[in-house]
């Protein structure tokens, strides 16, 4: 992972989202913290003032995340461009880690952090809606919330899903696997049309 950024302040900020992900922001010192960057305590207090801030820093790269890969994902209008952008989470899958801990945590920054990623949901929907590549939604907020619900499932129901499916679903085959099912049930629905729906659903576009 160090080779994703080897500022000062992106390795410290790096180990911490290691370490929240792992043990959690409660479980995780400002000690152990600067053994895995390699640096003084001091200096993390130096660069963020506090644990606080460090977490918050941590928050705002995770945001920043989550949003490329969810506008990569939103202009896909494939199952393989969907699969190109989730499979960006597998070069951070603390990321996820920590925002589904993070989310589940009750305490007031994991709220805050799961309105921006719902905000940033709905947001990405609007603009895929927008650009014509999907159709009118009865209620598109909701429908946003139960495909964000989803996607976080992964990371709380990880160890089950990997028990299941034989591999772990973080891995770049499990990201696939996901990623063309979520598309297919997305994209396709999974029960079958019956003829007079299918005849509605043609007159409709005919109409269009």
């Amino acid at each position: 992972m160090r080779s994703i950024d080897m500022t000062t302040t992106a390795r410290i900020r790096q180990s911490a989202l290691e370490l929240f992900a792992a043990d959690g922001v409660a479980g995780t010192s400002v000690r152990s913290i600067a053994a895995e960057a390699d640096v003084s305590p001091a200096l993390i207090l130096h660069h963020f003032g506090s644990k606080d801030g460090l977490r918050r820093a941590v928050d705002e790269f995770v945001l920043s995340f989550i949003t490329e890969v969810l506008d990569e994902f939103g202009q896909a209008g494939s199952s393989e461009g969907g699969v190109a952008a989730f499979s960006r989470v597998a070069e951070q899958p603390a990321v996820l880690t920590y925002a589904s801990r993070a989310i589940i945590s009750g305490d007031a920054a994991g709220d805050a952090l799961f309105d921006k990623v719902a905000k940033i949901g709905t947001s990405n929907f609007t603009r895929m809606h927008d650009a014509g590549l999907i159709r009118d939604l009865e209620d598109p907020e909701m429908v946003s919330l139960f495909l964000l619900a989803a996607d976080l499932a992964v990371m709380l129901l990880r160890s089950h899903i990997h028990r299941q499916i034989g591999f772990d679903p973080m891995s770049p085959e499990g990201i696939e696997r996901w990623t063309r099912a979520e598309f297919e049930v997305v994209g396709q629905g999974i029960f079958k049309q019956d003829s007079n729906s299918k005849q509605d659903s043609t007159t409709e576009q005919d109409s269009q």
